[in-house]
């Protein structure tokens, strides 16, 4: 699972980190955009975007995309 927050967001950064913690070990990937708010993708598309297509090609198996 992908936990992303950005690290302006009004939402503190430790809610996202309770949220990793909380789920089983090796589960969850946390990432933090720096100088993004609530909207990642739009205060940080440049950033925001390359995490999220990182992420799912980490967990799309080829096989599984076609």
């Amino acid at each position: 699972m992908l936990v992303c927050t950005g690290e302006l967001d009004p939402t503190p950064v430790g809610a996202a980190e309770e949220i990793a913690r909380a789920l089983p070990e090796g589960l969850a990937r946390l990432e933090i955009i720096a100088g993004a708010g609530h909207f990642t993708w739009m205060d940080a598309p440049d950033r925001y975007w390359p995490v999220v297509t990182r992420f799912l090609r980490s967990v799309i198996s080829p096989v599984a995309a076609s």
